[in-house]
């Protein structure tokens, strides 16, 4: 009977895989990620990754842009005001660091050193308990103020 039952999975095994020749593993999941609805963080991770990568697909096109401005439009109407500012902050920050890696490129890559002013540079501190360099010759006139 065990014999029997082998053969018959052995069997089973075969007829799927004659049904399924062209087609493998990762492209059923990925069509599956794209039909079902995700109800945990894992799953949405997943159908974030499987949108990006169908959508990038058509990067190259000239209309790719006008189509991801659409998109982002559509996708952010239901959502309140305080959510698509959330978003449009982290777009925001995201073109601020494209910007400045592409003035750092256009540069040549230096690097930014802290901005000084070129008045009073620092000097080393004075010691106030030392009364031997004549800082108590004041006379009355001077500390009127």
């Amino acid at each position: 009977k065990l014999r029997q039952r082998q053969l018959e999975i052995d069997s089973d095994r075969q007829a799927a895989e004659d049904l399924f020749a062209g087609i493998t593993i990762k492209d059923a999941q990925a069509k599956d990620v794209l039909t079902h609805t995700p109800k945990t963080q894992d799953e949405f991770d997943e159908f974030q990754k499987a949108l990006v990568e169908q959508i990038e697909k058509a990067k190259s096109s000239r209309l790719y842009f006008s189509f991801l401005e659409k998109l982002v439009r559509e996708l952010a109407l239901p959502l309140k005001d305080s959510e698509v500012r959330t978003i449009s902050s982290a777009l925001n920050a995201l073109a601020s660091e494209k910007q400045k890696a592409s003035r750092d490129l256009a540069k040549g890559k230096k690097k930014n050193k802290k901005a000084t002013l070129g008045g009073v540079q620092k000097t080393a501190e004075v010691d106030m308990t030392d009364y031997s360099r004549g800082y108590d010759k004041f006379d009355d006139f001077d500390d009127f103020m």
